[in-house]
């Protein structure tokens, strides 16, 4: 969650997966991720989706995703997440760093 004073940015849910589209990796999976609509579009989604990366790195833990629009699967593409298949949904990861590099 990101506060500014005592007002809710944004919030992400996520949990814990075992995924068989990428064997021998733990994952979590962002299940939501939503920014208060009178602060989008000034970096916050950003900067939650870039802290929550920053976390699963410390950890040694790959992120997983299925965004609902192929805006969104660019968006994250510049956030370094990979696209695993297309249809029937979209399916995307990272890898935490240092694995696969």
């Amino acid at each position: 969650m990101m506060n500014l004073g005592n007002r809710v940015l944004g919030y992400a849910t996520c949990k814990l997966v075992v995924s068989q589209a990428i064997p021998n990796m733990r994952l979590i999976e962002i299940n939501s991720l939503h920014t208060n609509e009178h602060h989008r579009r000034k970096g916050w989604a950003t900067k939650l989706i870039n802290k929550i990366c920053d976390e699963a790195d410390e950890v040694g833990v790959g992120l997983l995703l299925m965004p609902d629009t192929a805006e969104l699967q660019t968006w994250y593409t510049t956030l370094g997440f990979q696209t695993l298949q297309e249809k029937p949904v979209i399916l995307m990861a990272k890898p935490p760093k240092g694995k696969f590099e």
